[in-house]
């Protein structure tokens, strides 16, 4: 009888959970490499690349100044990462992450790194919000050639820890 309750209990919070789901524009969490490529099409991008099986990177040319670029990741070909590129301020690094920390709190987590690389300095500052399982956050990369900031969305999965 014991066991019924708790079988029944377990199927009950299971189907109540909330779905592991980002929706970033109208790529959503879960949907494969060709339905993205596919996508991809309409927003005329001047190039989409696959720098790897698990990663798909559209951008503009930086002559263009627009500063579009998506990072898409995937983990056994559905979508479980977004990073989207914006244009790199502080003032919109604060105000991203002030309307953040109003929506999801405090961040469960924060990442502050100094590294020497081939072309100079790199500086990181990166702050990550739990909202529900999924991870939001957004991260600040400081380099001697150029600055980013890129809000990055990310669903637990079995390939890697979210965040990273």
């Amino acid at each position: 009888m014991n066991k019924n309750r708790i079988i029944a209990c377990l199927l009950l919070f299971t189907f109540t959970m909330p779905a592991f789901a980002f929706e970033v524009d109208e790529f959503k969490s879960g949907m494969d490499h060709e339905k993205i490529k596919e996508l991809l099409k309409s927003w005329n991008f001047d190039k989409v690349q696959e720098f790897s099986k698990d990663t798909l990177i559209a951008y503009d040319l930086g002559s263009k100044g627009t500063n579009r670029q998506i990072i898409f990741n995937f983990c056994n070909d559905k979508l479980v990462g977004i990073e989207q590129e914006i244009k790199p301020s502080l003032k919109n690094f604060i105000t991203i992450a002030s309307n953040f920390n109003a929506k999801y709190g405090q961040p469960s987590k924060v990442e502050a790194d100094n590294n020497v690389i081939s072309t100079g300095e790199k500086n990181t500052l990166a702050l990550f919000w739990r909202k529900g399982l999924d991870t939001v956050g957004i991260r600040l990369l400081l380099l001697s050639s150029n600055d980013q900031i890129l809000l990055s969305h990310q669903v637990p999965n079995i390939c890697w820890p979210a965040p990273r």
